[in-house]
């Protein structure tokens, strides 16, 4: 598929470092989305997740990858 430029809402993110291969990415979601975000009380917006690549499998070693996971946080109710 072509690439296509998307312009991302501005709003808050919740931003953890996955370390290692892409294979586990799962489990640093499920960390961040199912523990971390019930335990401090917020939740996800219904917006993507993002991820960036801060080095690539062609010149780093599986374990040496890092991935940043960015996760959208709702807003709060009004109260």
């Amino acid at each position: 598929p072509a690439l296509r430029r998307e312009v991302i809402p501005a709003g808050r993110w919740a931003i953890c470092v996955h370390a290692g291969s892409y294979d586990t990415l799962s489990t640093t979601y499920l960390r961040l989305v199912g523990g971390y975000f019930p335990s401090a009380g917020m939740g996800l917006a219904d917006r993507p997740c993002i991820e960036v690549y801060r080095n690539t499998p062609g010149d780093t070693a599986e374990a040496d990858l890092r991935t940043e996971v960015w996760a959208p946080i709702a807003a709060s109710p009004s109260t």
